[in-house]
């Protein structure tokens, strides 16, 4: 599948969004902070826990 990623640690998705590490198992991030890129035909396949927080309705979650 194109643009596929798999995301086994917390590290792996602070590098894939540019920022650092803290802690390895949490992570509280401000996405309106980080790298900006369109992100809307990416596939992210979690191995993680992960909870997203959205102001707006602008797309879906999926």
């Amino acid at each position: 599948m194109k643009n596929m990623f798999n995301l086994d640690t917390v590290s792996d998705y602070n590098n894939l969004v540019g920022v650092e590490t803290l802690h390895p198992l949490v992570s509280v991030i401000d996405l309106s902070k980080t790298l900006s890129s369109n992100r809307s035909h990416t596939h992210l396949n979690f191995g993680i826990y992960a909870v997203f927080f959205k102001e707006v309705v602008c797309g879906e979650l999926r």
